[in-house]
């Protein structure tokens, strides 16, 4: 024969579980529009079978919450991370390409590059007509020097831009290696409330977040490994991080990076920072990102299918100067 109560309990822990639903709907609310939350969901189970029994048939005693979890898709979360470091590398070059077009755009203007050549053009043609003016002479030695101060500030103009980029590179490092520690320390909270047989979703999303950023800044590939047992016997798992194909973060543990300042007097990479991994000093090449973008704007030559950085304008403003002066002074040649 059935207790009294039976039905009573049963009835309880359906208010119970309702109100655990009620709370987890709330929270979800309230968090809607909070960066990097997932929303949560309840896993209810029933309560049975309980020794309850009724002629030959059984009941159970009512419902109970198993767990809370978060709505979160892996594979979307991978496919984003990926996407997320495209999408921010072309977003850096257009950006920075917007300033480098600021400099190249006077080149046209009203007193740009473009007339200062149309001056310089006709001095050499009055020259030409009459070589013996002075005041031609003095026309033209004026001219090639406003031709000559317009390239020089140009070359300034594109250094300033290249140590810019310079310096947003170490910029750049100095966040990975701030992102990385965080994940690292979070990994760490994470496993250990997971084996105690809590939930750690909340956590779990600020690692997410960061794993975020971090891919905007670098190419990621996020992996899971295992890291135990929880109270409960369930497996505990943890993240790895690896960037272009080094582990970044395992666990607990992380590795850094650091920019090493090149001297080389015969090199075009003099005074610019070469990323490398603290360690090992092997350097680190990132495919996209904002690392991978800056990189390519600093340093791209356009050659062999490189990216049209800033040091192939300054090729081609040096191989225009070297041909200017040369054919000037092939010009002139012939007039002493």
């Amino acid at each position: 024969m059935s207790s009294t109560f039976t039905g009573l309990y049963a009835a309880a822990t359906g208010l119970y579980a309702s109100q655990a639903a009620m709370a987890v709907a709330t929270n979800n609310i309230s968090n809607a529009n909070t960066d990097g939350y997932s929303r949560k969901t309840i896993t209810q189970s029933a309560i049975g079978p309980a020794a309850v029994y009724i002629s030959s048939a059984s009941t159970g005693s009512g419902t109970e919450v198993t767990s809370v979890s978060r709505e979160r898709d892996t594979l979307i979360d991978t496919q984003y991370w990926d996407e997320n470091s495209v999408a921010t590398a072309w977003e850096t070059k257009s950006s920075n390409l917007g300033e480098l077009e600021d400099v190249l755009a006077d080149i046209s203007s009203e007193d740009g590059f473009d007339s200062m050549m149309s001056e310089f053009a006709s001095a050499l043609e009055d020259v030409s007509t009459d070589p013996d003016s002075t005041d031609a002479r003095t026309c033209l030695q004026q001219a090639g020097e406003g031709v000559c101060d317009y390239l020089n500030s140009m070359a300034t103009s594109l250094s300033d831009i290249r140590a810019g980029l310079n310096e947003d590179v170490a910029m750049t490092v100095s966040e990975i290696n701030s992102y990385s520690e965080q994940i690292a320390a979070l990994n760490q909270q994470i496993q250990q409330v997971q084996v105690a047989g809590t939930d750690a979703s909340d956590l779990e999303d600020q690692r997410d977040l960061l794993i975020d950023k971090l891919s905007a800044l670098i190419n990621v590939e996020v992996t899971t490994t295992s890291a135990g047992q929880s109270a409960t016997g369930e497996e505990v798992t943890t993240l790895v991080i690896s960037i272009d194909g080094g582990t970044l973060v395992s666990g607990s543990n992380y590795r850094t990076l650091e920019c090493n300042e090149v001297v080389d007097a015969t090199s075009v990479q003099n005074g610019m920072y070469e990323v490398v991994w603290s360690d090992t000093q092997s350097a680190v090449t990132p495919e996209s990102g904002q690392l991978g973008a800056l990189l390519e704007l600093r340093d791209g030559t356009g050659e062999d299918g490189e990216y049209k950085g800033v040091v192939y304008y300054i090729n081609q403003l040096d191989e225009y100067a070297r041909t200017l002066a040369e054919a000037f002074n092939e010009g002139t040649a012939s007039y002493s």
